[in-house]
């Protein structure tokens, strides 16, 4: 069972018809920032609800956090679709300087 949260608000759940997305893809390993694909189907009830830049994303499998990071960015297709790239906390180090 996989869960995403957008700012603590449950966006994605794999159970659940309604909040499912098209082609997630989570990369994760050690010493990497990873990322985390997906696409919004252009009926999703929260396709709004993340923001660029600002919206902290988390995935969990099985109440276990796999992946942390933020929206670096974000496009719509012509079917209305939302596709969104997600960049690791580990990225917040790359803004600092």
């Amino acid at each position: 069972m996989y869960q995403v949260f957008c700012d603590n608000k449950l966006i994605i759940d794999s159970r659940i018809d309604e909040l499912a997305v098209v082609n997630p893809i989570v990369d994760v390993g050690a010493n990497i920032a990873g990322s985390f694909t997906f696409t919004f189907p252009s009926v999703h009830p929260f396709i709004n609800e993340i923001n660029r830049l600002t919206s902290v994303v988390r995935v969990e499998r099985d109440d276990e956090i796999i992946f942390q990071g933020f929206c670096s960015s974000d496009s719509f297709d012509i079917f209305g679709s939302r596709k969104i790239t997600c960049e690791g906390d580990l990225s917040y180090l790359n803004d600092s300087i």
